[in-house]
């Protein structure tokens, strides 16, 4: 027989008592999303970087790269300044 669906003026009370486990699952998701799309646009950002600055003669980046391509980098960029630097204020700050 499944557990009983508690009633919403209980959700708090069950909330509460499972925060443990859910902090828990959110620091996994969490690893997991940061973790992976980091090391995604990082491998990107290094890949294209070495075409565009050290690519062949007949490579020209202006040629290469679309306007959806030039906004994806700068995005990503802007996300991994944006993760790394509140993982610095929260590091700095003793949080």
């Amino acid at each position: 027989m499944p557990p009983p669906t508690p009633r919403p003026d209980s959700w708090g009370d069950s909330l509460r008592s499972e925060f443990e486990r859910l902090l828990q699952l959110l620091v996994e998701e969490s690893k997991h999303f940061y973790g992976d799309r980091l090391a995604g646009i990082s491998a990107w950002l290094r890949k294209e970087r070495e075409f565009a600055f050290d690519g062949d003669i007949d490579f020209i980046p202006t040629e290469q790269y679309s306007p959806d391509q030039g906004e994806r980098a700068l995005n990503d960029a802007r996300f991994v300044v944006d993760v790394v630097g509140r993982l610095r204020d929260a590091t700095s700050s003793g949080g």
